[in-house]
C-alpha cells in the first residue's frame, strides 16, 4: 500500500506488468487533489528465494521505474534495502515459510489436459488441418468465394531482429466487426516488432478484401492460406495459440500453449464455457469487471488477465472531417452500438424524448450497429420510426449501414456528447474512440468502462443490480447473472443539464482526448499482451517491444495535459506547455486554436498581466469576430482592471446573448458564473440590493455554486444581517468544509456580533 502524487492508475499499472508482475489486487483506496493511495497485491514471476528476489529487483527493476519508487539505498552484500514503498515487506525477509511459500506460488500449474499435449511437437501441418473441409467456416466457404490460393502484396515487413516464438492468431480478420478489429490491431503491432512469428487463422468469410489497404495488406502476407514457410529455425521455436472469436471454440491446440482472448458482458459464464476454459494456459479479458464476472463462475484468478482494447490515435482525434449530419440543430448527442435491451438503448430513447420536444436545439444521432447480424430481431429501429414520426418529439438521426474506421471518426467528430446508458458491456469500444474525438462522454457507473472513464471528463449515470436468471439463450449460466439498471430519470435530468450549461463540454472532450490518445492505445494493449508472453514463456518481449510500438504525443494531447495543470491551479506549468505547443496549433481546427488563445489570455489575466492577455485575444477576433468567449475575457479584464461601469455594460450585453449563443462557447463557462461576475461588481459599486438579488438568481441555477453563496454571505454581513450569512457560510463549508474565505468570515461574523 503506497501513496504516489499525480501518477494515473493505469501508469501504476503498466509499471508493475512492464516488470513482468503479476496484479493479483488492485485498488485505489483514496485520492485526493493532488494524490492517490493503492493498495496492490502482486505475484513475482521468478523462482528466486525472497532473499534473492529483493536484491534482483532493487537492483535491476526498482531503480529503472521512477515513478513506482524512491532511489534505492546502496544494497548491502547480505541485506538488500527495500524501496520506501515497499518497506512494510521488509519483516517477510526472514521469515522461510515466506519464502517457500512464494515459490511454491510461482511454479506453472499446468492442467493433466494441457500438461500431456505439451509433450507432441508443434507441426505446420496442424495449422493446415484447420482449412479441410471438417475443420470450420473458412474451409468451408472458401471454394464459393473464389479466394486464390497464393495472393501477391507490394506490402514489405521489416524483420530487424529473429522471432523467438511463434504466435498463431485463430480469430476473424476483414470482417465488419469488433472482434475482428481488435484481431486486425494486435496482429499488425505483434508483426511490426519482430519478435515473433504470427500466424494468423482466420474464422468468418471476409467481408471486405486487403487489397489497397498497406495494413491490412501486410496481414493477408500472415494467413496461413497465402504465407511464405518460415525457415526450420522458426518452426522449431515454441508455440502459443492465441484464439478470439465467437462464440468460442472448444478444441485445445496440439503441442503449444493456449490462450483464449474473451469478452463477457454479463455477471457469470454459461456452464459450459468454464468447463473447457479451465484448460487454457490463460484467458484474456478485456475488462476488470469482464474479470470479475470469470472469477464469479470460479476460473482461477491468475489465470484471468486483463488485456484492454484501445484506439488509434491518429486515427481517431479530435481533428479532420466531420460527417456531414442532416441537421441544423446546436448540440447532438451520440448513441453507438447495437440498439438493443442489453446497451439500454430504450433508458435513452425513453429520456430523451421526456427531455426535450421538436421546439429544443438538440438532436439524437443514433449509429445502430449489427442489424444483419448478431442482433438480428433484437434492434429498435421500427420504434425509433415511429417516435420521428410523431408530431413535437426532439429529432433523431438514424444510421444502419456500415460505417469505415474513418467514417466512424468523422461522426464522432461531427457530435458532441457520446451517451451510452448500458446495462453489461465487456468494454464499450465506442465509448473510448468517442473520447478519442474529443466527446466527453455518459456512461452507465460500475460497469466496464470504469477501467478507462474518470469523473473529469465524464457523467456517471447511477445504476442497480437487475437479475437476469440462470440462463442466457436457454444456455444454463453458473449461477445467477445480473446486470445493471441506469437510473432513467437521473439520465433524463442530465440531458437536460447539460443542454442548459453547454459551456464545459469542450474543455472536458479536450481531457477526454488526451487521456484516451495517451494511454489506451492498441499499442500499448499489445505490449500488455506481450507482457503476458513473457508471464508465460519467461522473456522480455514487452520491453523490447517498447522502442519498436511507439505511439504519437501530438499537440492536442498537450493541450489535455497543460489543461489539467490549468484545472490543479498550477498556472506555470500549464504556460509551460502551452508555449511548447506554440508551433504545432496550425495542426488544430478553428475551435481548437480559439480555445488555445482564449486559455492562454486567461492565465495572463489570473496573473494580472493585463497587456499580454490582450494581445491573445487579437488572434481569436481574426479568427471569429464575434466570439461570445472574446466578449466574456474582455469584460472580466475591465472589471479586473477597475473600469466598472464599462464592464457592467459589455457583462449585460453578454448575459442577453448567451442563453442564444451558449452552446458556442469553448470555456466551460455558465450564466451562473457570469452572474457572479456581476453581481461583484454590483457590491463594488455599492449597489447591495442588486447585488445580492444576482448572486440570488445564480443559485438558482446552480445551487452548488460556492462564489455565488460567499458572495451573498458577504451582501448579508454588509447589511448586518449576521445569521442569513451565516447560513450562507455553511452552504460553503458543505460543499468546501476547508474553504479559508468562508472559515475567515465565519470568524468575523463572530466578532462583529460580539461587539
Amino acid at each position: 500500500k503506497f501513496t504516489k502524487p499525480k501518477i494515473l492508475p493505469n501508469e501504476v499499472q503498466d509499471a508493475f506488468e512492464g516488470l513482468g508482475y503479476e496484479i493479483i489486487h488492485f485498488a485505489v483506496e483514496d485520492e485526493t487533489s493532488d494524490s492517490f493511495t493503492y493498495n496492490v497485491t502482486f505475484k513475482v514471476p521468478k523462482q528466486l528465494t525472497i532473499e534473492e528476489f529483493f536484491i534482483e529487483t532493487e537492483k535491476e527493476e526498482f531503480q529503472k521505474t521512477e515513478k513506482l519508487a524512491s532511489e534505492p539505498q546502496p544494497v548491502e552484500e547480505e541485506k538488500a534495502t527495500l524501496p520506501e514503498e515497499f518497506s512494510f515487506l521488509a519483516s517477510l525477509v526472514e521469515s522461510q515459510n515466506f519464502a517457500k511459500k512464494l515459490q511454491e506460488q510461482t511454479q506453472s500449474k499446468v492442467s493433466p489436459l494441457v500438461e500431456n499435449q505439451e509433450e507432441k511437437v508443434f507441426d505446420l501441418s496442424d495449422l493446415e488441418q484447420l482449412l479441410s473441409p471438417a475443420s470450420g467456416k473458412v474451409a468451408a466457404e472458401q471454394e464459393t468465394r473464389g479466394i486464390p490460393e497464393t495472393l501477391s502484396f507490394q506490402t514489405e515487413v521489416s524483420q530487424e531482429s529473429e522471432p523467438e516464438l511463434n504466435v498463431v492468431w485463430e480469430g476473424s480478420q476483414f470482417v465488419y466487426h469488433s472482434l475482428a478489429l481488435i484481431n486486425r490491431e494486435h496482429c499488425s503491432n505483434l508483426i511490426d516488432t519482430g519478435l515473433v512469428e504470427v500466424t494468423i487463422v482466420p474464422y468468418e468469410t471476409e467481408q471486405f478484401m486487403p487489397q489497397g489497404n498497406p495494413k491490412y495488406e501486410k496481414l493477408a502476407k500472415y494467413d496461413i492460406r497465402f504465407k511464405e514457410e518460415p525457415s526450420e529455425k522458426v518452426k522449431k521455436l515454441p508455440y502459443l495459440w492465441i484464439r478470439h472469436q465467437w462464440p468460442p471454440k472448444s478444441e485445445p491446440p496440439r503441442g503449444a500453449k493456449w490462450v483464449i482472448m474473451q469478452p463477457w458482458e454479463f455477471s457469470t459464464l454459461p456452464r459450459r464455457f468454464v468447463e473447457f476454459f479451465q484448460y487454457a494456459d490463460e484467458l484474456w479479458v478485456p475488462s476488470n469487471y469482464t474479470r470479475q464476472a470469470f472469477l464469479n463462475s470460479g476460473l482461477p484468478f491468475n489465470k484471468v488477465q486483463v488485456v484492454p482494447n484501445g484506439i488509434n490515435p491518429t486515427l481517431f482525434q479530435p481533428n479532420g472531417k466531420k460527417y456531414p449530419l442532416p441537421t441544423n440543430k446546436k448540440l447532438k448527442f451520440l448513441f453507438v452500438g447495437g440498439t438493443t435491451y442489453r446497451k439500454g438503448f430504450d433508458i435513452l430513447l425513453e429520456s430523451f424524448v421526456s427531455a426535450f420536444t421538436s421546439r429544443d436545439d438538440v438532436v439524437l444521432v443514433v449509429k445502430d450497429m449489427g442489424t444483419e447480424s448478431v442482433y438480428r430481431g433484437q434492434t429498435s429501429e421500427q420504434l425509433i420510426e415511429k417516435i420521428r414520426n410523431t408530431p413535437e418529439t426532439p429529432e433523431i438521426i438514424y444510421y444502419k449501414n456500415y460505417f469505415t474506421e474513418e467514417e466512424m471518426a468523422s461522426l464522432y467528430r461531427a457530435c458532441d456528447v457520446f451517451v451510452s446508458p448500458y446495462r453489461g458491456e465487456g468494454f464499450s469500444l465506442p465509448t473510448l474512440e468517442a473520447m478519442a474525438c474529443g466527446l466527453p462522454v455518459i456512461v452507465t457507473e460500475g460497469g466496464a468502462t470504469e477501467d478507462f472513464v474518470l469523473d473529469e471528463f465524464a457523467w456517471k449515470i447511477p445504476s442497480y443490480k437487475i437479475s437476469i436468471g440462470n440462463f442466457i439463450d436457454n444456455d444454463p449460466l453458473v449461477s445467477e447473472a445480473f446486470l445493471l439498471e441506469p437510473d432513467g430519470d437521473y439520465l433524463t435530468n442530465l440531458l437536460k443539464s447539460i443542454y442548459q450549461n453547454p459551456a464545459d463540454i469542450t474543455v472536458r472532450g479536450i481531457l477526454a482526448s488526451s487521456y484516451a490518445r495517451k494511454y489506451w492505445t492498441w499499442k500499448r494493449s499489445t505490449l500488455k499482451l506481450l507482457s503476458r508472453i513473457d508471464y508465460l514463456y519467461g522473456k522480455d518481449l514487452s520491453k523490447r517491444a517498447k522502442d519498436k510500438l511507439v505511439d504519437i504525443v501530438d499537440a492536442q494531447i498537450k493541450l489535455g495535459e497543460a489543461e489539467r495543470f490549468f484545472d490543479n491551479g498550477e498556472l506555470d506549468k500549464a504556460l509551460e506547455i502551452y508555449i511548447e505547443m506554440s508551433n504545432q496549433i496550425d495542426s488544430f481546427s478553428v475551435k481548437y486554436q480559439i480555445f488555445y488563445f482564449l486559455r492562454l489570455a486567461i492565465i495572463h489575466i489570473l496573473k494580472s498581466e493585463f497587456s499580454e492577455a490582450a494581445q491573445l485575444l487579437g488572434p481569436v477576433e481574426r479568427l471569429e469576430p464575434n466570439n461570445i468567449d472574446l466578449l466574456y475575457l474582455r469584460s472580466k479584464m475591465l472589471y479586473l482592471q477597475g473600469n466598472l461601469v464599462e464592464a457592467l455594460e459589455k457583462y449585460t450585453d453578454l448575459v442577453s446573448q448567451w442563453n442564444a449563443r451558449r452552446f458556442e462557447s469553448v470555456l466551460g463557462n455558465s450564466l451562473d458564473v457570469i452572474l457572479v461576475d456581476m453581481a461583484n461588481i454590483m457590491f463594488d459599486m455599492g449597489d447591495i440590493e442588486n447585488s445580492l438579488q444576482l448572486f440570488t438568481e445564480a443559485l438558482k441555477l446552480n445551487d452548488r455554486n460556492v462564489s455565488a453563496y460567499l458572495g451573498s454571505a458577504k451582501c448579508f454581513i454588509k447589511v448586518k444581517d449576521y445569521e442569513e450569512a451565516r447560513r450562507m457560510l455553511d452552504w460553503v463549508l458543505k460543499l468546501e468544509p476547508e474553504n479559508q474565505e468562508a472559515n475567515q468570515m465565519m470568524e468575523e461574523i463572530g466578532t462583529a456580533k460580539a461587539l
